[in-house]
């Protein structure tokens, strides 16, 4: 008969950790798109001191994954506390900002959808290219020229056009980051 394949703890607590990992990155994700900040001002230094942090732990990453391996273990630990870094940096600013809103006006810059293809398995361990489908987005300009991309949806997407003037909600995050509270 075959062989009995067990999972040892390092492997089940490093599946574990990836899993925790994609989840707080889209957990990020959400809150960069409701968050009138650039990548490079918000994520980037979030990642810089993910990764240097995890320098400093490499006892702990090295415990974890039970690998010997430097630089296995550091871009492991470099990735999971870049996003939680990011993730709290992002969510705090959100969720903890002041509850007072205020309304800004936004003039729709441009519309563009992007074509993104779905995943389709065709064996246990193949996976390739699906159906294509459309994601549409918004371009939004401020009054302070501030820039901003946001994710629509079908219906969202064809009641706009460009030069419409749309009202957003704002509220000051706590890291004095604005935040879109509505109004898409």
């Amino acid at each position: 008969m075959g062989e009995s394949t067990k999972f040892s703890r390092p492997t089940a607590v490093m599946v574990a950790t990836v899993i925790l990992t994609l989840i707080i990155a889209g957990g990020t994700a959400f809150f960069y798109g409701r968050s009138l900040v650039s990548f490079t001002g918000s994520v980037v230094p979030c990642i810089a001191l993910g990764f240097a942090a995890s320098y400093f732990m490499k006892g702990v990453s090295r415990w974890v994954s039970g690998s010997d391996s430097f630089i296995a273990n550091y871009l492991f630990q470099g990735a999971l506390l870049s996003a939680v870094a990011s993730f709290l940096f992002l969510g705090g600013n959100y969720t903890f900002g002041s509850d007072d809103t205020h309304r800004e006006e936004a003039v729709v810059e441009r519309l563009y959808t992007k074509t993104e293809h779905t995943t389709k398995r065709v064996g246990r361990r193949y996976v390739r290219t699906g159906e294509p489908y459309k994601v549409y987005y918004i371009e939004l300009s401020f009054r302070n020229g501030r820039k901003k991309d946001i994710r629509l949806g079908r219906k969202g997407f064809g009641g706009h056009r460009k030069g419409d003037t749309l009202e957003l909600e704002l509220a000051e995050g706590i890291f004095g980051i604005p935040v879109i509270k509505s109004g898409i």
